[in-house]
């Protein structure tokens, strides 16, 4: 699967799969891409919603997916000059 390079700075992205945090109050293992360069990362995503503990291949394939088109997905505010 390919994954686009980092919005911010270019550079090469990795997936962290089984990582551990913090989440609502306990220890999940999860699941995000992050920049080798400059650390920018995805969102997480648990590896338990899909019904593993350490490691899955449709985690690993969505977080791509939500890298890859995150641009796609970007707010936009309307902003006056005063």
């Amino acid at each position: 699967m390919k994954v686009k390079a980092c919005p911010f700075c270019g550079g090469k992205p990795f997936v962290e799969l089984g990582s551990r945090a913090f989440i609502e109050g306990r220890t999940e293992k999860v699941c995000f891409v992050r920049c080798k360069w400059c650390n920018a990362r995805s969102n997480r995503v648990r590896l338990s919603d899909y019904g593993v503990t350490s490691q899955s291949k449709d985690a690993f394939n969505d977080v791509i997916e939500m890298w890859n088109k995150r641009a796609e997905n970007i707010k936009e505010y309307e902003i006056e000059y005063k």
